[in-house]
């Protein structure tokens, strides 16, 4: 068995809002549209966090608009953290008063970057694709948010599926907004396409977790270890932590 590991964490940081409790969807609504000077420490807490990891699929993030007071979060988090190999895509343009976007923050280079629409009705879905490895075999990055209608989230669950059958080595990490029952009846996880790691996880509401949103999908030929959620009240999802084998022919 190959020794070498990749650290890998999945993240909806909810732009760098901190969530104590259900009564902040109340109290901290307008922090969505508004700059606020602490979410400036969340965020720099945030990239404290994410030091210790090699690959790093952020949700929910902004890169650089009024509400963030015009700092893109990506490259923030990436140069605090040190994982200076980064990808991003806007999501949702809202001009400069919000720019909606997904981040894959690495320690290694990434390679073939795509930036992929989702089938929705409503527009503001994507998903970010990246490779990492050095060598003729790589290991497909896919950073994904899916859709709340569950209607929806099968249409992009099937985008999924075609996206990645033809490769060997796949890591799918995001908050996928719906649970492990729904998301193990698909044909994705039910033809063994991939594996659930972190199935007995919760992940959400960050302050009291009853039910798991957010994943770390894997290929059958990879294998992982450590499998855990990460407790912090930076957002209000938690964090979901893997310790990835990379195989012998992967070189990282």
């Amino acid at each position: 068995m190959s020794q070498k590991t990749l650290k890998l964490l999945s993240y909806n940081t909810q732009q760098g809002i901190p969530m104590r409790g259900v009564h902040h969807y109340v109290l901290n609504s307008w922090r969505h549209l508004l700059p606020h000077r602490s979410r400036m420490q969340n965020l720099s807490n945030v990239a404290e966090m994410l030091a210790g990891y090699d690959v790093v699929a952020l949700q929910e993030v902004d890169i650089g608009s009024f509400r963030s007071q015009h700092i893109d979060q990506v490259e923030y988090l990436s140069e605090q953290a040190g994982l200076l190999h980064r990808a991003q895509q806007v999501t949702r343009d809202l001009g400069r008063f919000a720019q909606y976007a997904k981040g894959i923050l690495s320690r290694y280079p990434l390679h073939a970057i795509e930036q992929l629409l989702l089938p929705s009705v409503v527009p503001g879905r994507g998903v970010l694709v990246a490779q990492v490895g050095q060598g003729e075999t790589k290991i497909l990055l896919v950073n994904v948010h899916l859709s709340l209608s569950h209607k929806t989230q099968q249409r992009q669950l099937d985008f999924l599926e075609n996206l990645v059958r033809s490769h060997r080595y796949v890591v799918v990490m995001g908050d996928l907004n719906l649970v492990p029952e729904r998301l193990s009846a698909h044909r994705l996880i039910a033809h063994g396409l991939l594996n659930i790691a972190n199935i007995d996880t919760l992940t959400f509401p960050s302050w009291k977790p009853r039910k798991c949103l957010d994943y770390v999908l894997l290929s059958p030929a990879l294998s992982c270890y450590d499998v855990h959620v990460v407790p912090c009240d930076f957002s209000d999802h938690l964090p979901v932590s893997v310790t990835l084998q990379v195989p012998d022919e992967v070189i990282i």
